[in-house]
């Protein structure tokens, strides 16, 4: 699944002046969104989440999902630049 987040996004607004990121809940947001077109169960915890770098407004972010038992790992990649990597617990 990708995810963008246009340049002119509401969100965007102070999140930084002069210098946009987006905000770590959209991309979890994203992330959630995409375990549950997975298909593999709804998200029940966040376990840990690891924002290695920003993510600017306009890239596309891909978001890669591994299932491992009642664990998914994820990472959230533009390019092949990993921005953010986490895992998860799911439920039915």
């Amino acid at each position: 699944m990708t995810f963008r987040v246009p340049l002119d996004h509401s969100a965007l607004t102070g999140h930084f002046p002069g210098n946009p990121v987006v905000p770590g809940s959209m991309i979890l947001e994203a992330v959630q969104a995409a375990v549950d077109a997975s298909g593999a169960g709804k998200c029940a915890v966040l376990e840990l989440a690891k924002f290695v770098s920003p993510l600017r407004p306009g890239r596309t972010l891909e978001i890669v999902l591994e299932r491992r038992g009642s664990y998914i790992r994820f990472k959230c990649l533009d390019n092949d630049d990993v921005k953010v990597s986490g895992r998860l617990v799911v439920g039915d």
